[in-house]
């Protein structure tokens, strides 16, 4: 068997010079380390969450108990309705006493945000600070000159910088966190004069033991302000010693207004190699005659003739002289008609 014939030819692929951000790079080693102090940090927090509150079992367990919930509120008002007529001879029970209050939660839970949401939101409106205030929509001017409002104070606070976000980025699929890198560093110009915001990548595994420590079903994402530093002294010292910060480089050179072209990388694609069949040497303008189509010739002997089926000729139809005989008819039939056309197309000619 041939090789087969390979050919190739060049595709230019283009891509968008505003690529995705890298996450920083962390090795194993203080991976643990980092985890090992978050868990110490956040297992206070577990601790009360388990002991004065009510453990959460994520949301799919509350929709599995609430038409359960449900039913039976309603059996508890159809028996309720039976015994309504019947006349009430006990008293009912004093109500217990109040319970106490339980205690405040640890003064660290203050400086957290907990969960997609809470992390994302709060790092959205440190980047609506970073952004720049240069560019206006142009309106109509005003008749009467515009007086700015007299602050108050119902104006909220500017929001606090985060130290660190950590995420379990291994149990997540790529969607739910692949607009930190870039919403953290736009986040950290914020405060030009804090140390930007760290974000930790922690080790496979990291969730469940993430909510254990908070007392957790689930948790994505864990900030810790900047306010957490003097509990979270060693841990904040930790993270920035071994985690460098985000870096955008295109987002670098816009601010200085940079041109950035389109990349285009050149790659080789296969191309299938379709033979082509080879053509009959026939003469140019004629057509292949039938018989030579089909791997045959056409009879020209009496014996021929009289062995082609169908024609009365064999050992079962009768003798072999009448088939010869009517053998040699038509011969001679073809014969006479050929030289009959001969001689028209002399006289025409």
């Amino acid at each position: 068997m041939q090789p087969v014939e390979k050919k190739v030819r060049t595709v230019w692929k283009t891509d968008s010079p505003f690529t995705v951000v890298q996450w920083p790079s962390l090795t194993a080693e203080d991976q643990d380390t980092i985890l090992t102090l978050l868990l110490s940090l956040l297992t206070p927090i577990g601790q009360h969450r388990r002991l004065h509150l009510r453990p959460s079992n994520g949301r799919r367990d509350q929709r599995r108990k609430a038409p359960e919930a449900r039913s039976q509120a309603a059996t508890t008002d159809l028996g309720a309705g039976i015994h309504a007529d019947e006349p009430t001879t006990r008293t009912p029970p004093p109500p217990p006493p109040p319970s106490p209050p339980p205690p405040p939660p640890p003064s660290i839970s203050d400086h957290l945000t907990i969960g997609f949401n809470s992390t994302t939101r709060h790092l959205e409106r440190l980047a609506h600070r970073s952004a720049p205030r240069h560019a206006s929509i142009p309106r109509r001017p005003d008749p009467a000159p515009y007086h700015a409002p007299d602050p108050s104070p119902t104006t909220p606070a500017p929001p606090e910088p985060l130290a660190a976000i950590f995420v379990p980025r291994s149990s997540q699929p790529p969607l739910l966190h692949a607009h930190l890198p870039l919403l953290t560093y736009t986040a950290s110009l914020a405060s030009p004069g804090s140390p930007a915001t760290r974000l930790v990548a922690l080790p496979a595994g990291a969730e469940p033991k993430l909510g254990h420590a908070l007392g957790l079903a689930h948790v994505s994402f864990v900030g810790l302000k900047e306010a957490a530093l003097p509990q979270a002294a060693s841990l904040i010292a930790c993270v920035r010693r071994c985690v460098p910060a985000v870096d955008v480089p295109w987002l670098r050179a816009l601010a200085v207004g940079a041109y950035l072209p389109l990349r285009a990388e050149p790659m080789l694609v296969p191309v299938p190699v379709v033979r082509k069949r080879k053509r009959e040497a026939n003469a140019p303008g004629t057509q292949p005659a039938t018989a030579a189509k089909r791997g045959k010739r056409a009879p020209t002997t009496v014996e021929e003739v009289v062995a082609i089926p169908g024609t009365g000729a064999g050992p079962s139809s009768g003798t072999k002289t009448t088939a010869k005989a009517e053998a040699e008819a038509r011969v001679s039939a073809a014969g006479t008609g050929d030289e009959a056309a001969a001689t028209t197309d002399d006289a025409g000619a």
